[in-house]
């Protein structure tokens, strides 16, 4: 059986496995290179290769769904945050769960639902967000980033 440390790819099975004697399953071994390939495919300490969409927390004054999947190393966030933008002004909208965080900044897409496109970023677990226009609106915000 699988644990933390080895949950990314099949225990292998011994041939003195009852399972095995009996004809119940093939046996399955890896070389360390194939081992070596699998783990590298996900973070360490990860004990899942794809984790489903997990919510991040929407600030104080906004609404929404944002949410962020892990599917391997690489990370995906989308979702749509509404509230009043200052114009010209960095907003924080959302914070990223901590297994999820891009080692760096990321840009990200934002598509308002009316007025001028805005832009944005992630860094550290903060979702930010500059709109040139003020005003009470939802923006959809895309972005990925690769986990090392």
């Amino acid at each position: 059986m699988s644990d933390p440390t080895t949950s990314l790819y099949p225990a292998p099975v011994s041939t003195s496995d009852a399972a095995v004697s009996g004809g119940e399953t093939n046996v399955v071994r890896f070389s360390k290179r194939v081992r070596d390939w699998l783990n590298g495919l996900t973070p360490s300490g990860a004990t899942v290769f794809d984790t489903g969409a997990v919510a991040c927390t929407i600030a104080g004054g906004f609404t929404g769904s944002l949410s962020v999947r892990r599917i391997g190393k690489q990370v995906f966030l989308q979702g749509l945050v509404s509230g009043t933008f200052a114009a010209n002004t960095t907003t924080t909208v959302a914070i990223i769960p901590s297994a999820f965080l891009p080692t760096g900044v990321c840009a990200l897409a934002v598509t308002p639902s009316s007025g001028e496109p805005g832009w944005g970023w992630a860094s550290g677990s903060s979702i930010s967000v500059r709109k040139p226009t003020a005003g009470s609106t939802g923006v959809y915000i895309t972005a990925a980033w690769v986990q090392a």
